[in-house]
């Protein structure tokens, strides 16, 4: 099998989605720069290297500090009010690439694989395949050159008709903008006033036990 690289052509990681890594990916979709400056893996940081993770059996490297703990989660949240997010960006760490210990991480994939056949599985696996053979056969055909954002763009822009209709959460209809879950401010207030009386359920049930 065939393993296609990133557009990117200083990047050399797996592509994952219309033909970029999932950290470049996750940099087109935010307007972000794609340019050489930001592509040089193993460069040498203050504290380990971009686009790397330092870590063993039960530990993790901070590359913001330097110290070492089972996950990073909490520390950069509490520690430097980053999230993983806004850490994976700042350290050029893939979607993919875990922020914990390798035990954690075996844990972390047993509990995974456990899960494996059942309904909630199922219902994960049906929801995050939603795009249609012909968008990732777009996705393959993208040229690994320095101009990957406007690659994307416009194999989004043409893989955009073969994704699945979005339907309104509340009432079946079609979603017209796919950023949101209903199809109107109607349904969207429908929404607020249902979680609110789940959350009066959810406290009278309490107060009567």
């Amino acid at each position: 099998m065939t393993v296609r690289l990133c557009a990117v052509s200083s990047c050399g990681r797996q592509a994952a989605a219309f033909g970029l890594c999932t950290l470049h990916d996750r940099r087109a979709k935010a307007g972000k720069p794609l340019s050489p400056a930001h592509e040089s893996v193993g460069r040498a940081q203050l504290h380990g290297f971009y686009g790397q993770v330092s870590r063993g059996p039960d530990w993790v490297q901070c590359d913001e500090c330097g110290r070492r703990f089972r996950m990073l989660v909490q520390h950069l949240r509490q520690a430097h009010g980053m999230t993983v997010g806004e850490y994976r960006d700042a350290h050029g760490l893939a979607a993919g690439v875990p922020l914990t210990c390798e035990e954690t991480s075996r844990a972390i994939s047993a509990t995974a694989v456990a899960q494996m056949g059942t309904p909630e599985w199922e219902r994960f696996r049906v929801a995050s395949d939603r795009a249609r053979p012909e968008a990732l056969a777009l996705a393959s055909a993208a040229p690994r050159r320095a101009g990957a954002a406007q690659v994307y763009a416009d194999l989004l822009r043409a893989a955009r008709p073969l994704l699945p209709a979005r339907l309104c959460s509340v009432c079946g209809d079609p979603v017209t903008d796919r950023s949101r879950s209903t199809c109107s401010q109607e349904c969207w207030l429908e929404t607020k006033r249902a979680a609110v009386r789940r959350r009066e359920e959810r406290r009278r049930r309490r107060d009567e036990a």
